[in-house]
């Protein structure tokens, strides 16, 4: 079975954006803090159920691109993502199999911009663990009734942050966000940077010589890796913050 992608970029960008209003819509009513975290809501639920259904169809459909010919297993997950009655028999283990592989997922950071501090909504990928945003989706799926108090603030927070990673990370969908403007691409022409810069897992090449280059949406910001140039947690912020000119945000560290 051959690596053909199924993933639509502007529609999955769609659904993310609609899904980041709904939770922006919620946090209105309850302002996200750390104190807030545990709250609970039946709306919640409603999003973590739509978020987790999104992850879920994002990673069974990317897998199936060329990106990932020559991962370990692939044809047996790809097998497991489409087998012949319809069903999908592959679960969040091999996703992480196949996309931490590829992509070190556990170890992106991003910065939730209005609480100024940085998430790592894959990093339970690092001691072999479910994320726990995934282990409340799929509670709350099998039984909405029982399980409706693990529909939380922070469970909603970090499956959308997940989402949000998996978007820009994966290569295919990372261009189209190249060709709509989304990233600063620190002084990198459009085309350079959908064809070289970016076109591959990061750690980006330091000799290309650009500055830093960030995305951010109305709740998240991720500043790409670049090779020999780590970046602190705290000018990670500072990147989104709005008392940083622009102008110094390209050369924080």
């Amino acid at each position: 079975m051959s690596g053909q992608s199924s993933v639509n970029p502007t529609e999955l960008w769609d659904e993310y954006l609609r899904l980041e209003k709904d939770f922006l819509d919620f946090i209105t009513y309850v302002p996200l803090k750390d104190e807030h975290y545990s709250v609970w809501s039946p709306r919640l639920a409603d999003l973590l159920l739509r978020i987790g259904s999104n992850v879920d169809s994002f990673c069974k459909n990317a897998l199936f691109d060329s990106t990932f010919d020559q991962t370990t297993d692939i044809i047996m997950y790809r097998s497991r993502a489409r087998t012949a009655d319809g069903a999908s028999k592959i679960s969040m283990k091999d996703y992480q199999n196949i996309f931490e592989t590829a992509y070190n997922l556990s170890t992106k950071r991003i910065v939730s911009i209005r609480e100024r501090k940085v998430i790592a909504p894959y990093d339970s990928w690092i001691s072999n663990n479910s994320p726990k945003w995934w282990s409340d989706y799929n509670a709350i799926k099998h039984d909405r009734f029982l399980h409706q108090t693990r529909a939380t603030m922070n469970s909603a927070l970090q499956g959308l942050g997940a989402l949000f990673i998996l978007y820009i990370c994966h290569l295919e969908t990372r261009k189209y966000l190249i060709d709509i403007d989304f990233f600063n691409l620190g002084g990198c022409p459009k085309e350079r940077a959908r064809g070289i810069v970016l076109c591959q897992p990061e750690p980006i090449d330091h000799e290309f010589g650009y500055l830093r280059m960030y995305g951010k949406s109305s709740l998240f910001g991720y500043v790409f890796e670049i090779l020999k140039r780590p970046i602190t947690d705290e000018n990670r912020i500072k990147i989104f913050s709005s008392d940083t000119p622009k102008f110094d945000r390209a050369f924080l560290d």
